[in-house]
């Protein structure tokens, strides 16, 4: 049974393998982008800013450390803290009670990790859902970007240099630069800042080579307590969006694996280490996720080796000098990047959940080696999979289908962020390869189209004319299958073309080959049987004809159950080929095409609207639209009926929502009443589609007065029909055909 079903999506950008060189320089970044997080708060509390550093170096191996080195995160100084240290420097006149008050909120933290391990996490994360996860991740965000805009105004020339550099080189830099957008932006807006004299090099020259940072030791007072501790409260809800949009971005459930517990583990016991030691509070940050969302680099020991720069920088005053003289404004110009992607994040998050169509019986119980679940739904515990590390990715469900409302934000995601696909194919690239491989295939021999006038062989008839010119000869077989004045239209459409055109009336024939014959896929091979026929013995008749060419795309491949996939149906050119056939071999550019590609290489050919969008119709014809066997009475009804169905619906002026409409005459016969007497007639089937690529499509929804007319002309029209039935099943389960 097919069912629609809810999965929670996951981000699928890719790991970059990178050299111990690259790695340094990513690491020397990301300290860089996390400076205002780490820096700006001792600036504005007073406390020491080489001890800041050196506390969220230490605090970071602490993380990682507790979250079994999994998580990538740097851990910065806590904005939260700010103005509760501010107030008890003031009241207090020494920062030292602060101190005291920072290490208890680590140790709150410590035991609320175990108070999470103890109850599970999810009991916790059931009060967090993306809705509000996401807007409290947006208010983060947008919270810090009047911070980095005042930092901008210093100098917004500056400013928006550094910010349009970082930018430029996020959008349009490929491979490893790409990484690099913050650190160049930085040494630009650095570069740019002498000319404008706005560096204060006292800073570096002032700073020794060695030096020990000014570390100082808490002093407890429950006063000062009271004032910094209930902070934890709002800090406790940034981590969990933070952990969470860090997972998001990576492709993992860090709140399972390695588990909340760990991670508020990790931020307690590195907040008691800063406050001991006299920095302030540490914490996950927003800039940290920013950085990996633009870098796309997830590697956790480049967040460590950034750990390490972070302490030597509290030891070597030149360095830190220079890069506590990075100034204000260009600062400014990479947080507003860094806290407008924070804010992004949170709007991509606010959606976890989507439709999407899955119609299997199996499922993955176990996950192998190395893989995490990235999607679930009410029924299956492992929609999707991923290992991050190695670009692996497994779903569940088919992303393909129009159904699945992201399904094509998954695809493109998957071939453009995992794959580093360019994604520079077009149609006009596709076409002249086409013609290529044709030429090279025929060379000088001749060729034989089997026009039936649909989409796809007129599509391929323009092509192949582009390509062979003369030597292609198009014949048009009626089969007698056709619906209401069908044949002679594809005749108009084409004989005058600038091709060989035939047209070989077989109806007899086919319909001969056809008489008692109910089963579909025996329909559909005699059909194919006989159109190969034909086609040799038209050949004969011309020439030697060296190639049969046919308008096979690739869903009939697909359906036709070739390379071990199920049969779904075998279509007349696929699956219903006879084993032999006269010609050296059979030509199908088109094949691995879907349909709305199809029409979009028709419309580069220059063919007129009216065929490009023509309604589809399948090669076996009303065969297939008749249930059982098939005589002309059958046949003539049904042409009746169906040109009823389609003339309505034009003149209803809904075509566009269509993709394909048509009537079925079922087997069913059914008591009925016309004037005063009793009647036994047929019961027909109305169809009505919408899709793109025509493996999967929604049944539409036609006003009920369009179908109350439709069936009361049927009745009274068509002879032989008394009862009208509207097909509302989808694809899957039903195919858009009924055989």
């Amino acid at each position: 049974m097919t069912d629609s079903k809810i999965v929670e999506t996951v981000g699928t950008d890719t790991i970059q393998d990178t050299t111990p060189t690259q790695k340094i320089v990513l690491a020397l970044q990301h300290l860089i982008a996390m400076f205002g997080a780490t820096v700006l708060v001792p600036i504005l509390t007073g406390l020491d800013i080489s001890v800041a550093l050196f506390c969220a170096g230490m605090g970071t191996l602490i993380f990682h450390l507790c979250t079994k080195k999994k998580v990538p995160v740097f851990l910065g100084s806590s904005f939260a803290f700010i103005p509760v240290i501010v107030v008890v420097g003031e009241q207090y006149g020494d920062l030292r009670y602060a101190q005291g008050g920072i290490v208890v909120s680590g140790l709150c933290y410590v035991i609320l990790s175990f108070v999470v391990k103890k109850i599970g996490a999810e009991k916790i994360t059931k009060f967090f859902p993306p809705q509000v996860i996401g807007p409290m991740i947006i208010v983060i965000g947008f919270n810090l970007i009047p911070t980095a805009w005042n930092m901008a105004s210093n100098h917004f020339l500056v400013a928006f240099v550094t910010l349009a550099v970082a930018l430029g080189i996020a959008k349009f830099g490929r491979g490893f630069l790409r990484q690099l957008a913050i650190i160049i932006a930085v040494a630009t807006g650095y570069l740019l800042s002498f000319k404008f004299h706005i560096i204060d090099t006292d800073i570096i020259t002032s700073s020794s080579w060695v030096q020990i940072p000014n570390f100082t030791f808490p002093k407890f007072d429950l006063g000062a307590i009271l004032i910094i501790v209930p902070v934890i409260l709002a800090v406790f809800m940034e981590h969990v969006g933070d952990i969470t949009t860090n997972g998001a971005v990576v492709g993992k459930n860090f709140i399972e694996d390695p588990g909340l517990n760990r991670t508020l583990l990790g931020d307690g016991l590195a907040t008691i280490c800063a406050g001991l030691l006299g920095g302030p509070a540490n914490t996950t940050y927003g800039e940290n996720t920013g950085v990996l969302a633009i870098t796309k680099n997830y590697d956790p020991g480049i967040l460590r080796i950034a750990a390490l720069f972070a302490i030597l920088l509290g030891t070597i005053g030149k360095v830190g000098g220079v890069l506590r003289s990075i100034p204000v404004p260009v600062m400014g110009g990479i947080s507003l990047m860094l806290f407008s992607m924070i804010a992004y994040i949170g709007f991509k998050n606010i959606k976890d959940k989507s439709s999407v169509w899955m119609s299997h019986v199996d499922c993955v119980s176990r996950l192998p080696e190395g893989f995490v679940s990235a999607a679930q739904t009410a029924n299956t515990k492992n929609a999707a999979m991923a290992n991050k590390e190695k670009k692996l990715y497994g779903i569940q469900f088919h992303a393909e289908v129009e159904h699945s409302e992201e399904g094509q934000n998954i695809i493109k995601n998957f071939l453009y962020n995992v794959c580093g696909a360019k994604g520079d194919w077009n149609m006009k690239s596709f076409l002249a390869e086409a013609i290529k491989d044709v030429q090279n295939t025929v060379k000088d021999g001749k060729v034989l189209l089997a026009l039936s006038g649909g989409v796809d062989s007129s599509v391929l008839a323009a092509l192949l004319n582009r390509a062979v010119g003369k030597n292609l000869t198009c014949i048009f077989v009626d089969h007698g299958l056709m619906r209401k004045n069908e044949g002679d239209e594809v005749e108009a459409a084409f004989r005058d073309a600038p091709m060989n055109f035939i047209r070989v009336n077989a109806e007899s024939r086919f319909l001969g080959k056809l008489k008692g014959v109910s089963d579909p896929e025996k329909k559909r091979k005699i059909i194919g049987e006989e159109f190969i026929r034909v086609f040799e013995e038209e050949a004969k008749k011309i020439g030697t004809v060296d190639f049969l060419a046919q308008g096979t795309i690739y869903a009939d491949v697909v359906e036709s159950g070739t390379k071990g996939s199920a049969v779904i149906k075998s279509h007349h050119n696929v699956g219903g080929l006879p084993d032999h056939i006269s010609f050296k071999s059979l030509i199908e550019p088109l094949k691995t095409l879907f349909k709305d590609e199809i029409r979009k290489l028709g419309t580069e050919l220059g063919l007129p609207d009216y065929l490009v969008h023509r309604q589809p119709f399948p090669g076996p014809g009303l065969a297939i639209r008749i249930m059982g066997e098939i005589t002309e009475e059958k046949l003539d009804i049904l042409r009746e009926a169906d040109a009823i169905w389609r003339s309505e619906l034009e003149h209803a002026d809904i075509k566009k929502d269509l993709s394909q409409y048509f009537a079925v005459l079922t087997s069913t016969k059914t008591v009925g009443v016309m004037g005063d007497f009793r009647t036994y007639d047929y019961t027909l089937a109305l169809r009505a589609v919408k899709t793109s690529d025509f493996m999967s499509a929604d049944w539409v929804r036609i006003p009920y007065e369009v179908l109350d007319k439709v069936s009361s002309r049927i009745i009274n029209e068509v002879k032989g029909i008394n009862r009208i039935v509207y097909d509302i099943t989808s694809k899957p389960p039903a195919t858009i055909e009924w055989e």
